[in-house]
């Protein structure tokens, strides 16, 4: 015996074009480019950080080792 249910598409609460126009808009977290830094580091050091990060209230480990490098690079 199967049991059959049917499933409908939540409603469409805004239009594609409404959707765009706010990415148009969206303005950019940073007011310069970004630079990608790679850095290698063993696994059990990556979790360490990226719990680190979240207990200290960062969105993510990137946040944090930037507020880490602006303390110890500050601008001149």
């Amino acid at each position: 015996m199967s049991k059959r249910i049917a499933f409908t598409p939540p409603p469409k609460t805004q239009s594609v074009a409404a959707g765009d126009a706010w990415v148009k808009k969206r303005v950019p977290d940073v007011e310069e480019p970004l630079k990608r830094l790679q850095v290698e580091i063993p696994a059990s050091l990556h979790a360490r950080v990226k719990a680190g990060a979240a207990e200290r209230g960062h969105r993510t480990m990137s946040d944090m080792v930037r507020a880490w490098l602006e303390v110890e690079f500050p601008p001149k």
